[in-house]
């Protein structure tokens, strides 16, 4: 992570500039790229600790805010407990907290919160939203973050935040799948990280079906999205139409790839060739076969793959023109 925020920059060899400073507990603001969120009851109990420590053993990574206030990066709790210290307890010796001032431009600074919240508990939900940050920023401003020839967002990511490719993959489905209301039941806990895997593999009509039927457990929602599944191979198969099951979005129908539609497309303005295309043999590895060609969306950047995504980008969902 360090090798991240202190690479030089592309434009030259100038290494980001940090220094030491106290600074009034008053002129520190909650960072907007912050999504964690913390109980009275962790404030206080960290509060505890720096009081009996005498003071904060880490300093906190802020940003210039402007005028004299800055941004707080890495250590919102412990400027929530001082806060608490001084305004509760009435310990004014805590009002000055010692903090690390980085120059960092907006991308870093996002991507500082995300990284440095990569420690400590935290809600499934919560990891989702640090890895949906991240592989935004990863693949938006690739300039920015140097990575080693070959290597995929997938496992930078999963290095960085020490987990498994299998689970930053999971994360990433229920980003891109779950609706409104499975999301607002998986931030609030109602429903875990394999229940919402789950869940997010049929469309956002059958999940709100499937949570209004009081749905909660990973297996009862299994269940009931392995029969959505079936009534819907059903009806294909008696409307005499071919059935791709595709992970995230069972009930979506991939639109047959036909040569001289994409001849009219390509004369459009709207519509540019897909990026950086290579055949990989491990493209997806839920499939039986897993070879496919796969590239860039060169509208969104996000990835795309051949055999799902032929004509059209599964993130931005705009038209693409694969080289033949």
């Amino acid at each position: 992570m360090t090798d991240f925020l202190t690479a030089p920059k592309s434009v030259g060899d100038k290494q980001i500039k940090t220094t030491i400073r106290n600074i009034d507990y008053k002129k520190l603001f909650e960072s907007p790229f912050q999504y964690r969120k913390f109980s009275d009851s962790d404030v206080s109990k960290l509060a505890s600790l720096i009081l009996m420590d005498g003071r904060v053993l880490e300093p906190l990574i802020v940003r210039k805010k402007g005028g004299d206030s800055f941004e707080i990066l890495s250590g919102h709790k412990r400027h929530s407990a001082c806060k608490y210290l001084v305004e509760e307890l009435g310990e004014e010796q805590f009002s000055m907290i010692p903090c690390s001032v980085l120059e960092l431009d907006d991308i870093k600074a996002e991507f500082c919160v995300y990284s440095t919240n990569g420690y400590g508990v935290k809600t499934s939900y919560e990891q989702m939203k640090e890895i949906e940050g991240m592989t935004k920023l990863l693949t938006e401003h690739k300039d920015s973050f140097p990575r080693p020839k070959g290597k995929r967002t997938v496992e930078i990511i999963a290095e960085e935040l020490n987990l498994s490719r299998s689970t930053v993959t999971d994360f990433q489905t229920i980003s891109h799948n779950l609706g409104e209301k499975g999301m607002e039941k998986f931030k609030n806990g109602e429903i875990n990280k394999s229940a919402a895997v789950e869940l997010s593999k049929v469309s956002e009509k059958s999940q709100e079906e499937i949570l209004s039927s009081g749905a909660k457990t990973t297996s009862e929602i299994k269940e009931k999205v392995s029969k959505k599944k079936n009534v819907v191979d059903d009806n294909k198969k008696s409307a005499g139409e071919e059935n791709i099951s595709l992970p995230g979005q069972i009930e979506m129908d991939i639109p047959e790839y036909k040569e001289e539609e994409s001849k009219s497309i390509e004369k459009t303005e709207e519509v540019v060739k897909v990026k950086n295309i290579e055949f990989r043999e491990d493209a997806f590895n839920f499939l039986p076969s897993k070879n496919s060609y796969v590239g860039e969306c060169p509208y969104c950047n996000g990835p795309v793959v051949k055999t799902f995504n032929r004509n059209n980008c599964g993130v931005c969902g705009n038209k693409l023109i694969w080289e033949d």
